[in-house]
């Protein structure tokens, strides 16, 4: 593999579905969506960067496990508000069902679209 730019950590190494070869991580925020992490391939000069999801990561590095996991968790949306602005009830049906999204989100990094959050 050639040099990797400064900013690449090569601890920090993915195997996607896209490849069977090692890509990166990347501390970037894709500003697509919530769980959506920056990668970056070595191997495809027209299609170096990209946005993976966790559960779109087949195999990586312990490291990249961990940084994987924190993002997902620090990018947890918030639980939604009731009509004054304050938040639901952990009994409440909205709350109920943001849990149990969050539960899903946690595994996969992808918040469903249905799921409650905050606005």
């Amino acid at each position: 593999m050639d040099k990797l730019p400064d900013d690449i950590d090569p601890a920090l190494w993915i195997r996607c579905r896209q490849t069977a070869e090692q890509d990166f991580l990347v501390e970037r925020k894709p500003h697509t969506f919530a769980g959506r992490m920056a990668a970056y391939c070595p191997h495809d000069p027209t299609f170096s960067d990209y946005n993976v999801s966790a559960a779109e990561v087949d195999d990586c590095s312990d490291e990249a496990r961990w940084w994987i996991r924190g993002f997902v968790v620090g990018g947890e949306p918030d639980a939604p508000l009731d009509g004054e602005g304050y938040e639901v009830a952990e009994g409440d049906p909205p709350y109920q069902r943001w849990e149990a999204a969050r539960a899903e989100y946690l595994e996969s990094g992808y918040w469903p679209s249905d799921a409650p959050r905050r606005p």
